[in-house]
């Protein structure tokens, strides 16, 4: 079914398009148009998809890869771009569930090692989403993790000295009052 849906309405066939750089698969698929955003849209879903296929059949590389490729393209499609210009083709509870699927991949994804650029990407989406303290939990995870921390340290640094510019509703909301911003702020620094 999802091959099928896949060459139906995206034109390619879902093994190329897991293989594909996910930047290459949005110029592709015209990610510069709004019916290009919409099948984009629908190739997430379908990476997402066939991520839980994988995972089912025990293939964590390639259920990765596809949680992987979802996130990015939900990510670009719908806090990068300009998705207030989807309502035009999409009702608001379609568009919404599209926010609800990102949120699902990345809770799916984040259980992985996360390569540095992506890492970036789900600080970017916890932050514009209020989870703070999401955030922080996977900056100080993956410091712990990493081969090279600086860069995650100065992600991190660069992260805390943003939440500070926040009320303490907004902090508290996120679950990371003032206090623990500028404790951590603190310890990256040191």
């Amino acid at each position: 079914v999802i091959q099928t849906t896949s060459e139906k309405i995206l034109g390619m066939k879902m093994d190329l398009m897991v293989h594909l750089p996910y930047d290459h698969l949005l110029a592709v698929l015209r990610d510069d148009m709004p019916e290009g955003m919409v099948k984009c849209l629908v190739l997430a879903e379908l990476l997402k998809e066939t991520a839980n296929i994988y995972e089912f059949q025990d293939k964590a590389t390639e259920s990765y890869l596809c949680y992987q490729k979802a996130f990015q393209i939900f990510f670009e499609i719908l806090f990068v771009k300009d998705s207030t210009t989807l309502l035009e083709y999409l009702p608001q509870e379609e568009l919404q569930k599209r926010f609800e699927s990102l949120e699902a991949v990345t809770e799916q994804l984040i259980a992985y090692q996360l390569p540095e650029e992506v890492l970036f990407m789900v600080v970017s989406y916890y932050e514009q989403t209020g989870s703070f303290a999401k955030a922080e939990d996977l900056i100080f995870e993956n410091i712990e993790t990493a081969e090279d921390p600086q860069p995650i340290i100065e992600l991190g640094i660069d992260y805390y000295k943003r939440l500070r510019l926040k009320t303490d509703e907004q902090l508290v909301a996120g679950n990371l009052p003032r206090d623990e911003v500028d404790s951590s702020l603190k310890e990256l620094q040191e």
